[in-house]
């Protein structure tokens, strides 16, 4: 082969070899940068110009720093120098985040990885450079979502560690003003019975938002309807909370109930984005159903205490019907013993005054003719007492008791005193008042009396 057609061979294999190097050049996935030296661009490719939106011509010539923020700039060029004492096939900045410049001003984050070739003209650095804004979002994304999990699940132990609506309600505020600081948050339940929402709980330094334990007219949040259908309500203008310039109300419903309200309040305009709301959607389903718990559980204790309450009472009506049925049994025996005539009427005293809860009862009675009541066997009574009830039928109370054959209720001791025509000293006054005080109440409690129709005199007196 002659010299002539050898140089022709040579210099088509090296314009094949080019052509290759360009094909592959400008379809590369990735920007490709040719530096020298010095630290100019000698070369880009196709992907280099749409990623930072350059023409090439702009870039051939320009120094390598033109693509990087300015802030990074000095320090890329002594990490320039240090890979040129010391070139290989390595990643750039590795553990680190890497911005580069478009041609706009606009930053995006990038990965490089670095090459060198060796030519007769000196080093030069091939840097390989992909964009990586999508997988950034996507970890800024995952980031987020995890930290939103946390937030939920801390808002889950709060929630279930409490039990009152009102601490419930507290622990979901705190741990939602930790996650995404609001100016003002609250959580009110609804009363539709007496058209008023009461505030559970409020949190943030707003002077005059809602408070807890505050009620508020139904008629002032003006969306009710809207929040019925289950939709929350969200407004970007200044609204009832001082400072405030966004307002979102997030309806609490429960099987398509809506039983209150998440009512958060910013400072910002352009807050509740479609994460956040996603948020509060999460977080007012979950208050919903745990107040609904809570409120089950006090009405289930509420229900316990009064049923409690009603088989105490009707335990103690047993026990008392227990004891007077008892009673009049030992009574009828006795009637029908051959104990003692005086016996048998102390018994039957005693047994009444057990009965009637009194402290002092007696026993008249009534002769064939004309003449007084007497007594014929007392208990709590003093014997000066007893030896002056003179009574004449239809006077007094006991004796009207007598003539008109019905209990006689006498609403005071002095009353009675009166009644009966008796006038005592003050010794004996007081000795009467002190039998008569609690006894007279008892009665008036008194199952037994409660049940039978009896005459009232009543007094003013004290």
């Amino acid at each position: 082969m002659s010299e002539s057609h050898l140089r022709a061979h040579v210099e088509a294999a090296l314009r094949e070899s080019e052509a290759k190097f360009q094909t592959l050049l400008e379809t590369a996935s990735v920007g490709i940068v040719l530096v020298d030296e010095q630290g100019y661009i000698v070369l880009v490719n196709g992907k280099a110009e749409e990623m930072f939106r350059y023409p090439r011509e702009e870039l051939i010539g320009q120094k390598v720093e033109l693509l990087l923020p300015e802030r990074y700039q000095p320090t890329h060029v002594s990490h320039r120098a240090d890979y040129l004492n010391d070139p290989g096939v390595r990643s750039m900045g590795h553990g680190r985040d890497l911005m580069a410049l478009r041609k706009d001003g606009s930053e995006f984050p990038v990965e490089v990885g670095l090459s060198y070739i060796r030519t007769s003209e000196g080093l030069l650095t091939m840097s390989f450079i992909t964009e990586i804004t999508e997988r950034k979002a996507a970890e800024v994304s995952l980031r987020r979502y995890a930290q939103r999990l946390e937030s939920m699940r801390e808002i889950d132990r709060a929630i279930l560690s409490a039990e009152l609506p009102e601490e419930i309600a507290n622990g979901a505020l705190t741990r939602l003003q930790k996650a995404t600081p609001y100016l003002h948050i609250s959580v009110m339940l609804f009363d539709f019975a007496v058209g008023e929402a009461l505030v559970l709980a409020s949190s943030g330094p707003a002077s005059n938002a809602p408070r807890e334990g505050e009620c508020l007219a139904l008629e002032s949040f003006g969306n009710v309807e809207v929040l019925q259908e289950g939709d929350h309500v969200l407004m970007r203008a200044p609204g009832r909370v001082e400072g405030a310039q966004a307002s979102l109300k997030m309806p609490l419903c429960v099987e398509d109930e809506l039983i209150g309200l998440l009512y958060l309040a910013s400072e910002r305009a352009d807050d509740f984005n479609d994460e956040q709301l996603e948020i509060a959607h999460d977080v007012a389903n979950q208050l919903a159903v745990a107040l609904q718990q809570a409120q089950l559980r006090e009405d289930m204790e509420r229900h316990a205490l009064d049923l409690e309450r009603r088989v105490v009472e009707r335990t103690h009506e047993i026990e008392r019907r227990r004891e007077v049925a008892e009673g009049l049994r030992d009574m009828l025996a006795l009637l029908n013993s051959n104990r003692p005539l005086e016996e048998i009427l102390d018994y039957i005293v005693a047994l009444a005054g057990r009965l009637l809860g009194s402290d002092a009862s007696a026993l008249y009675h009534l002769p064939t003719g004309e003449g007084p009541l007497a007594i014929v066997a007392a208990r709590g009574l003093s014997d000066e007492y007893v030896s002056t009830m003179n009574i004449a039928v239809g006077q007094g109370a006991v004796g009207q008791a007598v003539q008109g054959r019905q209990p006689v209720a006498v609403s005071h001791i002095t009353r009675f005193l009166e009644a009966e025509g008796m006038l005592l000293g003050e010794s004996e006054q007081q000795e009467m008042l002190r039998y008569s005080r609690s006894a007279s109440r008892r009665c008036w409690r008194s199952p037994w009396l409660s049940r039978r129709r009896f005459t009232v005199l009543s007094s003013s007196t004290t």
